[in-house]
């Protein structure tokens, strides 16, 4: 049987053995489904049981959808879509029992086109009632290709794994705030940085995990990100972690959206603790470095005076101290004693200014490079407690026992900077005030190794077993904030390593500790002794070449009862001294002078007289240019520092002239 048409509609046609459908209810359907775009099957239940289902009308949709004609589907079984999945019947019989029970059924189906193709089908079914609503003669399928949208959402969530999985294993944290700049999502590396289970935050104000010192910034910050949608700023602020410490992390808000009522800004952040620390360390290392070099800058221009100072003051006193033993008369002798006795006091300041330069130029970074020399160890722990005096005289009693060490091999500066640190740290763990009730102790002694052993004892607050462990830790102290880096005992570590030698600390909380230092002996480093220089006739001819005439003066003055001095202000009139007249046995050079250096002295030299070369020994004020660093480390010639004394100067002479 059929039904007539509406004009343009395709009837609905069903075979003649199967149950009708009320000529009304066709109507009904056709007008409903033939312009639909979802594909519509009309089925019936047959059978005994109605267990046999069989389409009675289809679409043009679904032509269009499955590629079958309506002749290929009218009057088979539905199950001709399942294609290769017998592991549908199973879901299919359900299907079918429930709507025979009068239940619509909704689900989703990989289904087969006719080309063998498959796509994924999504169907609502409803059952059509016959008999006054007693039983399920019919059902009505709707069924849409949704094979498109079914693969968007795997490629959403495939993206979304992936991004969770990113967001989880890097080491920078993502936050999404609100409006009212509440914690919407927070990403799981917080766990690493602050300590916190994403969701202990989610709710909370972003600036309860901000130091209360840092929430204006903050609020500074997210204000001018909120105003302008794919606006961004970037802070460095502190946050708190799980245990009430905090740390640097620097944040780049980012404004994606303007609608206030979404998470509409991204904070992406990561823990710069460590990074900050050592930018700090280098800006101080930065500011170490310039102090260096300019303390060698200050004791070059001292040094000058003071040498010409001290080679005249002490020129004066031995020939006051000459004419008072001619002198016969009591009253002159009263006179020259007294002027002696002030003689003898200048020089005793000058040469504790002198003390102080070279202590200055020993610490100072700038002044050499790190190499090894052969080194007095009372010497430089003599030197490091000048330095650091202040710091110890209000806080405990300073005692030393220095005994009989070997010598050692190290860099002067470097020794001088351990032994700084550790006297710096003795100082810091005593309060100030109590300087009866605290000592600070510095011993040095031979080990059964015969290694040289040096020991600073304080009876300060102490140091836990806990924090032993980490103390010699690169940024790890125990100091307050603000007043240590956590690098000096590392430095000091390495330093020490450096040098072959080892470092420990004993400490007890309440009772005080003990770092220990030892150094190999220079012997036992392979270095041997220093080599000493040919054998040559006792100079008798000295060339003084030196911009400060005064030096020059006291020189000649302090030596010309024993040499034939000669002076030149510059290199090049001593060039020219030398093309008359070159029969010179010792040449005294400074090192830094304006139009030619020492150092362009000796190429030029080299090139005209190499055979004067042995007898060249320089004199320095204080190498404040690399170049001049570099020179005085490398070269082999002698070098007098400035200031010196006659004694000195005469040694010195003596060795090279040997």
């Amino acid at each position: 049987m059929s039904v007539k048409p509406s004009s343009g509609r395709i009837p609905l046609r069903l075979p003649t053995d199967s149950s009708l459908l009320q000529e009304e209810e066709l109507r009904l359907l056709e007008s409903v489904v033939v312009h639909s775009h979802d594909a519509v099957f009309i089925a019936d239940f047959r059978g005994a049981g109605q267990r046999e289902v069989r389409l009675v009308y289809v679409n043009d949709a679904v032509t269009r959808i499955t590629g079958y004609d309506r002749d290929e589907l009218l009057g088979r079984c539905p199950r001709i879509l399942r294609g290769n999945r017998p592991d549908y019947d199973g879901r299919i019989d359900d299907i079918f029992a429930a709507v025979q029970a009068g239940r619509p059924v909704s689900s989703r189906l990989e289904l087969l086109r006719k080309n063998g193709s498959s796509f994924w089908g999504e169907f609502d079914i409803v059952p059509v009632y016959r008999d006054g609503g007693k039983a399920v003669s019919h059902y009505v399928c709707f069924l849409r290709d949704v094979t498109e949208q079914r693969e968007t959402r795997l490629a959403l969530e495939r993206s979304e794994a992936r991004f969770r999985s990113m967001v989880a294993n890097i080491s920078e944290v993502f936050t999404m705030i609100d409006a009212d700049r509440r914690i919407v999502y927070q990403s799981p590396s917080v766990r690493k940085v602050l300590g916190f289970a994403p969701e202990e935050m989610t709710g909370f104000a972003v600036t309860d995990y901000i130091h209360p010192d840092d929430h204006g910034l903050a609020n500074e910050a997210l204000r001018a990100v909120a105003e302008k949608e794919g606006a961004s700023v970037s802070a460095t602020v502190r946050a708190r972690t799980l245990h009430g410490t905090y740390r640097w992390v620097e944040a780049v808000a980012t404004n994606l959206l303007t609608d206030p009522q979404l998470a509409s800004i991204v904070l992406n952040w990561r823990d710069v603790t460590e990074t900050r620390a050592l930018q700090q360390q280098l800006l101080l290392s930065d500011r170490l470095a310039s102090l260096g070099t300019l303390s060698a800058g200050v004791a070059h221009e001292i040094n000058n005076p003071l040498a010409y100072i001290t080679l005249n003051i002490e020129y004066v006193a031995r020939q006051l101290a000459l004419r008072e033993a001619a002198r016969a008369e009591s009253a002159s002798q009263g006179q020259l004693a007294e002027l002696t006795d002030a003689l003898r006091e200048a020089n005793e300041g000058a040469e504790r200014v002198r003390r102080i330069v070279q202590d200055l130029r020993v610490f100072a970074r700038g002044e050499s490079p790190a190499h090894a020399v052969r080194l007095d160890l009372n010497g430089v722990v003599e030197s490091s407690l000048n330095l650091v005096w202040n710091e110890i005289r209000h806080r405990a009693r300073l005692v030393r026992e220095l005994g009989p060490v070997p010598g050692v091999r190290a860099d002067a500066s470097r020794l001088a900077q351990v032994l700084v640190n550790l006297l710096l740290n003795a100082a810091q763990a005593i309060p100030e005030g109590r300087v009866d009730q605290n000592e600070i102790r510095v011993c040095t002694r031979s080990d059964s190794r015969g290694w040289a052993v040096i020991a600073v004892s304080d009876t300060g607050a102490g140091i836990g077993s806990e924090e032993r462990k980490q103390i010699f830790d690169p940024f790890f102290t125990t100091k307050p904030v603000g007043l240590g880096t956590g690098l000096g005992l590392s430095i000091v570590h390495g330093i020490v390593r450096a040098a072959g030698g080892e470092v420990r600390v004993d400490s007890e909380v309440g009772k005080g500790s003990t770092f220990t230092v030892k150094l190999p002996p220079a012997e036992a480093a392979g270095t041997g002794g220093d080599v000493e220089t040919s054998a040559q006739p006792p100079a008798r001819r000295v060339l003084i070449i030196d911009d400060e005439a005064l030096v020059a003066r006291s020189l000649l003055r302090s030596l010309g009862d024993e040499y034939e001095v000669f002076s030149a202000a510059s290199a090049d009139e001593a060039l020219e001294m030398l093309a008359r007249d070159n029969r010179f046995d010792l040449l005294l050079c400074d090192v830094l002078m304006p139009q030619k250096s020492g150092m362009e002295f000796r190429r030029a030299l080299a090139e005209r007289y190499p055979g004067l070369l042995p007898r060249l020994v320089f004199m320095t004020g204080g190498a404040f240019t690399p170049e001049s660093r570099s020179f005085l480390r490398e070269t082999s010639h002698r070098v007098l520092e400035k200031p010196f004394d006659s004694a000195e100067v005469r040694r010195l002479l003596f060795d090279q002239s040997r």
